[in-house]
């Protein structure tokens, strides 16, 4: 269900569901557990039209295969380097940029991975994008998508909702 019906469901604002699943994600990505982790997938999708891009990274080892990262560090770093007064870090920030894509591919799958996985959660990516059409703020899509793939750990409740 889509936040909207979620709302209509339940007789409440979508800013109400917007803020609880806001919640749920911010207390799965603190108790979420990191560790034993073999093989990732690195990918950039559009998120926005006007060629805004977002950096993906998928855990894809084993039967395990959910969003880890969403995020924008690299070219957020590499804008506030730029407008520093500092010439040899604008230097290796242009370095950086101009090999952004071989530093974000810079791990080696050693022929275990196929890129199939990292295409297939991308689709699902894709699709929670779309359903996301009109989120004004990057935030709120980043919370929809790892709310859709992150496969985070959910709190325990004292009600049980069916």
């Amino acid at each position: 269900m889509s936040w909207k019906e979620v709302a209509e469901a339940f007789r409440t604002s979508w800013d109400s569901v917007y803020r609880a699943v806001g919640l749920a994600v911010a207390w799965g990505l603190a108790n979420r557990n990191l560790g034993g982790i073999e093989a990732i997938g690195v990918d950039e999708v559009l998120w926005h039209r006007g060629h805004k891009y977002l950096t993906v990274v998928y855990q894809i080892d084993g039967h395990c295969r959910h969003l880890l990262w969403a995020g924008k560090f690299l070219d957020r770093w590499c804008t506030k380097v730029m407008r520093s007064r500092i010439e040899p870090m604008k230097k290796m920030a242009r370095t950086i940029c101009g090999h952004r894509e071989l530093i974000l591919n810079w791990f080696e799958a050693e022929g275990t991975i196929s890129a199939g996985i990292v295409e297939g959660l991308n689709n699902k990516l894709k699709v929670t994008i779309r359903r996301a059409y009109g989120y004004k703020h990057f935030k709120t899509t980043e919370i929809a998508l790892y709310h859709a793939l992150g496969r985070l750990p959910k709190p325990n409740f004292t009600h049980r909702f069916l």
